[in-house]
């Protein structure tokens, strides 16, 4: 009887549907600390803290304002950013 009771509990974990990442970092501004490019990680403040970037295409200098598209695959805590048009 336990062992029915625990399999509708955790069904949808051991499927894989329990989890479900939030997607609101998607579109914000973030500010340029450090460099970024295509090839080479540079920093972003945003949320308080500082990240990992990487660039989109272009390269992105300190002080500049951009926006994160994504993360990087495999790297929960890399960022991918892009320029903001000036």
């Amino acid at each position: 009887m336990l062992l029915v009771f625990l399999r509708k509990k955790f069904k949808k974990a051991l499927k894989g549907e329990l989890y479900r990442e939030k997607l609101d970092y998607i579109d914000k501004e973030c500010s340029v600390i450090e460099k970024v490019t295509v090839n080479t990680a540079g920093r972003i403040s945003f949320q308080g803290t500082t990240w990992d970037a990487f660039s989109t295409k272009d390269v992105i200098k300190k002080k500049s304002k951009a926006v994160i598209v994504s993360k990087k695959p495999g790297k929960q805590s890399v960022f991918i950013i892009k320029k903001i048009k000036e």
